[in-house]
């Protein structure tokens, strides 16, 4: 066992991928370009295939719902970590907290959308309300 492989440094990412998936990485600083690169070309492949289902589509007439891909990203979170285990960790931290965001933000908008949704009870009430029995207005 090499001593350079144990005390090897990481960066912890912040990656986005052309589906806007986000996800965290301990990425060895050495292949942080090669890392970008690599979702380069993945979105460039999806950005082709997309384009080629947008322009079937077009020329058969039809209705195309398929997002266009996003462009990839990858942030470094803080500076370089000794140690793979410690990095890992510390991107599984990330994720964690990401995920636990996300729910609640989720959770918040279901719930937003749950309130602006008129109930059925409000609703017969606002029927009631509204029903004259027929009768017409005299002006």
């Amino acid at each position: 066992m090499s001593v350079g492989r144990a005390s090897a440094s990481y960066y912890v990412c912040g990656i986005r991928d052309h589906d806007g998936i986000v996800s965290f990485e301990a990425v060895p600083s050495s292949k942080v370009k090669s890392r970008i690169k690599e979702l380069l070309s993945d979105y460039q492949e999806a950005y082709r295939t997309w384009r080629e289902a947008s322009r079937e589509a077009r020329r058969a007439r039809e209705k195309f719902d398929e997002p266009k891909p996003r462009k990839p990203g990858l942030k470094k979170l803080g500076s370089k970590i000794r140690g793979r285990d410690k990095a890992e960790s510390l991107a599984q931290l990330y994720q964690e907290k990401y995920d636990a965001k996300r729910r609640k933000k989720e959770e918040k908008a279901y719930q937003d959308f749950q309130d602006d949704k008129p109930d059925d009870e409000e609703k017969d009430k606002k029927e009631a309300e509204n029903d004259d029995g027929g009768a017409k207005k005299r002006t």
